[in-house]
């Protein structure tokens, strides 16, 4: 499983979110990832650029308990440039692991000089 982007609670994102800026806590709890994180079950790489929501990730770690969840910081990366270099680079590596079990190693380092290549480029 791979997650961009994340924060503990749809909320965080203010009224400019997912959420309308009225949501009751019964709307909004079933999106508040915080509550849900030590439950995870299968191995679950979360992405996010050092620039973007990484703040959110000690708040994860300190709920994780015993989830295989993977916090993957992006160097040099913000919100939304991860998305694409990362997301080709997992697709490759998905098409070629044909092992018995799931192999992943994201190079970050890689992903964030794509995400800089692609930020620097873009209309």
């Amino acid at each position: 499983m791979f997650a961009f982007g994340p924060v503990a609670d749809a909320r965080q994102y203010g009224d400019s979110g997912c959420l309308p800026a009225n949501v009751s806590d019964s709307e909004a709890a079933p999106r508040a990832a915080i509550d849900f994180v030590k439950d995870i079950r299968t191995p679950t790489f979360v992405i996010e650029g050092e620039k973007g929501n990484v703040a959110v990730f000690p708040i994860l770690k300190s709920e994780l308990k015993a989830a295989p969840l993977e916090l993957v910081t992006i160097p040099g990366a913000d919100h939304f440039t991860p998305l694409f270099p990362a997301s080709a680079a997992l697709a490759s590596q998905i098409l070629a692991d044909t092992g018995p079990a799931p192999s992943f190693k994201l190079d970050v380092v890689a992903i964030g000089k794509q995400a800089a290549e692609n930020a620097a480029t873009a209309p």
